[in-house]
């Protein structure tokens, strides 16, 4: 992922005095005394964005990019300083400050700490295997103008700062997702953020091919109960953290005993939506959406706990829930030539690929359904076992036609006895998918970003 493409720049609002940076521990600078500017008002990791003089550029380095080659690039358009790691040898010319760091990923979060500690609004984290990206989307919704959230999947060690960079600080609220690959990682970023409110999703298989087990995965999102800036206010969806903390300590969502917050869903209306029921202590209101499946009560319920939580909604709000529209590849339900496209691309994890299967399943049976599936990423040793249950279940739903793209679906598939078309890639998937198109056919698209279909879907103009 190319992180350095950042939606907006740094609000003016804030900026970053020259000498406030050189104090930051281990950092080195050359150049201070014949500086020309006294302060930055933008922090870019990418010389595209460059737009006018003054900026500071962070050089960014990872697997598959490396930002010390445009340094060069960053000073010609501007740049009034650089931030470059100690082996790179890197020296800026002429009056523009080279800050030397060991780390630049790690500089660039202690940037973002300077524009933390100068918000005095509040500042929730969430994290969890799934529905991140989506119980932020709707809290965005719910919440309007109070709320920033971070952009897409900026949810990493460098994502993660870059949002708060861009962050306006004129807000009532901040809400940032957490994302991880291994342990450690919501740890770090906890500290980074030194949250008000943090809200943990359910731990489920995603990325489960870095860790042992299950109750590992879950451990390591807990860490943000544990960091040295842990928040102050802790809010769990459902009962799968129970053992790792104590459970009076949290502020509960879902649908168990003894819950403050929790959505329900009541009924399916296709191809309208399905409306679902907010419930508190001694009140609950009904509410018709546009959302397709009963697996949204856990996203609505968590947003909706979250912001009243935080202050930024009261009870009379709760009909705004009806106006909600997700990000697209999300269980998005689009007509089509007389039949319907539903398009789930934009992720899969095993639980995600079951709600899925769980929607399908309830639909009318004069719909025609076919279904195009990708692989699943991340799994490490559990991904045939995840990939088989998908197989199973597809064989209950007893599809017009299958077509998978991914060895490892294939390969799930051909052993479950599943007859399938063979897509040498998405777009040839999707081709097949919607070849020979009747009146009452249904197509149904799941897989992982990385399988290209929801990329595929966009350039036909059927997703974004």
């Amino acid at each position: 992922m190319e992180y350095a493409l950042m939606p907006r720049k740094t609000a003016v609002e804030f900026v970053w005095d020259v000498r406030m940076l050189a104090d930051l521990r281990n950092w080195r600078t050359i150049g201070l005394a014949r500086a020309t500017v006294r302060q930055f008002t933008h922090v870019l990791t990418d010389t595209r964005q460059a737009s006018g003089p003054g900026f500071l550029f962070v050089a960014l380095s990872g697997a598959n990019f490396d930002g010390h080659r445009f340094v060069a690039d960053a000073v010609a358009k501007g740049a009034a300083g650089v931030v470059v790691a100690a082996d790179s040898g890197i020296r800026a010319p002429g009056n523009v400050i080279t800050y030397i760091v060991e780390d630049t990923r790690k500089a660039l979060g202690q940037i973002a700490m300077c524009k933390r500690a100068a918000f005095a609004g509040k500042v929730a984290v969430l994290t969890g295997s799934a529905g991140k990206t989506t119980t932020k989307s709707i809290a965005a919704a719910l919440a309007g103008k109070q709320l920033y959230v971070n952009p897409g999947n900026f949810n990493n060690d460098i994502g993660v700062p870059l949002s708060i960079i861009a962050a306006p600080l004129n807000i009532s609220a901040w809400l940032l997702e957490l994302g991880m690959n291994a342990a450690g990682e919501i740890e770090a970023l906890t500290n980074l953020v030194s949250p008000d409110y943090g809200l943990l999703l359910p731990a489920g298989r995603a990325h489960a091919g870095a860790f042992s087990t299950l109750e590992d995965i879950a451990r390591a999102k807990a860490e943000m109960a544990s960091a040295a800036k842990r928040p102050k206010q802790l809010l769990v969806y459902g009962s799968g953290y129970d053992n790792i903390f104590n459970k009076t300590k949290v502020t509960r969502i879902g649908l168990q005993a003894n819950t403050k917050y929790d959505c329900r869903f009541v009924a399916a209306r296709f191809p309208a939506g399905s409306t679902f029921e907010l419930r508190e202590p001694n009140w609950s209101r009904r509410i018709e959406t546009s959302l397709h499946g009963q697996h949204w009560q856990v996203a609505l319920g968590a947003a909706w706990g979250l912001l009243r939580e935080m202050g930024l909604l009261e009870r009379k709000h709760a009909d705004r829930l009806g106006r909600v529209a997700l990000p697209p590849g999300r269980m998005q339900l689009l007509p089509y030539r007389g039949g319907w496209l539903l398009n789930d691309s934009y992720n899969a994890s095993p639980e995600s690929y079951l709600t899925f299967m769980d929607y399908l399943a309830t639909l009318d049976k004069r719909l025609k359904v076919r279904l195009v599936l990708g692989d699943m990423y991340e799994l490490g040793r559990r991904s045939d076992v995840a990939h088989r249950e998908v197989a199973d279940r597809v064989k209950t739903l007893k599809p017009a036609m299958v077509i998978a793209t991914g060895k490892r679906i294939q390969g799930a598939l051909s052993k479950a006895g599943i007859a399938f078309v063979v897509g040498d890639g998405a777009s040839d998937a999707l081709t097949a998918g919607f070849g020979r198109w009747q009146p009452g056919s249904f197509l149904a698209v799941k897989g992982a970003n990385g399988t290209g279909l929801f990329d595929a879907l966009c350039e036909r103009g059927l997703g974004a």
